[in-house]
């Protein structure tokens, strides 16, 4: 196990304070030492205690004296839980830097914390943006560094979350496609992913307003997967079921007992999957953690709601497909019956087969 406090550990420690407090960002955001002090503060950090150039033994009888009161408690803060009088090797520290507002950023002085906040915001972002790398590549073989703040942390989960979309929309691009393959099909698959799209506002009113649950997390947009096969799955099983009636002779010409034979058997097929994905969901409202009791919850709304638009909306496009489809085709079929009677009517006269016709009735 590597150990943190030895004398070359602390000095990369100040080597990556100094990479900070270096950055060209830092003065414009660290906190002022006093309203007339506009110099930083310096970090919190447990190096602030010991020489330049520490030994082990003078970190060593720091960390002894660190231990026991009244020191400890405010020393504690630099160390894991686990450290105290019983355990003076600490398996990581840390540092606490803190940053105040209004900023100067050399170009803008703003007037109070509040003044443009999106502006203030931005430029910190920034400013972890430009100095993350360099402080996580400084640790080497000797330690791993890690930082963290709010804002960081929402900013890292928005690119992940940007990223993970992109995802979702290749995992719809790749399910059209494979549809329209399936189906022959341009219209079915655009008609199935609107019946996904409508579902979520519908599951989110049942979620927000009937059920009145007010948390609403990322995790719960995780539900747009799971919608996505259930969605999918009750997609084929209907479509491969309104395929195969129309093959059955009682069946292809008589569309209202077409969709009823459909939907019958159809819906108790999806039924059964549908039964089984609503309830394992519903079992994690059990869960003390109230993120997950949310996301179960409205993941199951989510699977109710496509089941109920799949044995509604999805029949209801496929009657009105059939009936254009019918239409098309009895119109095509009048053109294509009408066209001889045309070229009968028009066709120009062909002088050899009148001069044989002639010849073989010779007058008498």
């Amino acid at each position: 196990t590597r150990q943190i406090m030895t004398p070359e550990s602390v000095q990369m420690i100040r080597d990556i304070q100094n990479t900070l407090e270096n950055n060209p960002y830092y003065p414009n955001l660290c906190l002022a030492k006093s309203p007339t002090d506009s110099s930083c503060e310096g970090a919190l950090t447990f190096t602030s205690f010991l020489s330049p150039q520490p030994s082990q033994q003078e970190i060593n009888a720091v960390l002894s004296k660190a231990s026991v009161e009244p020191l400890f408690v405010q020393a504690k803060v630099f160390f894991e839980n686990s450290w105290g009088p019983e355990y003076l090797n600490p398996r990581w520290a840390r540092s606490i830097y803190r940053f105040g507002m209004p900023i100067d950023d050399g170009k803008k002085r703003y007037d109070s914390s509040t003044d443009d906040f999106d502006g203030q915001e931005e430029y910190y972002l920034d400013f972890l943006d430009d100095v993350q790398p360099d402080l996580v590549d400084m640790g080497g073989d000797l330690m791993d560094v890690y930082f963290f703040s709010y804002e960081w942390w929402g900013l890292v989960f928005r690119r992940t979350m940007l990223s993970d979309m992109l995802w979702i929309l290749a995992g719809i691009l790749f399910g059209l496609v494979y549809m329209m393959i399936h189906t022959r099909s341009v219209v079915f698959p655009l008609l199935g992913l609107l019946q996904v799209v409508a579902s979520v506002p519908i599951a989110f009113f049942l979620y927000r307003v009937v059920m009145q649950v007010i948390m609403f997390n990322m995790l719960n947009l995780l539900a747009i997967f799971v919608v996505l096969g259930v969605a999918a799955d009750d997609f084929f099983i209907f479509m491969d079921v309104w395929k195969h009636s129309g093959t059955i002779p009682s069946l292809k010409d008589d569309l209202e007992s077409r969709v009823a034979y459909s939907h019958r058997i159809a819906t108790r097929a999806m039924l059964l999957s549908t039964t089984v994905a609503f309830f394992a969901f519903i079992s994690t409202t059990i869960s003390e953690l109230a993120p997950i009791t949310a996301f179960g919850l409205f993941s199951a709304n989510l699977v109710l709601v496509n089941f109920l638009l799949t044995i509604t909306f999805l029949p209801a496009c496929a009657v009105i497909h059939a009936r254009f489809m019918q239409k098309r085709a009895s119109k095509t079929q009048k053109e294509v019956t009408k066209v001889p009677q045309d070229v009968e009517k028009n066709a120009p006269i062909n002088t050899e087969e009148v001069g044989l016709a002639v010849e073989d009735n010779p007058a008498p």
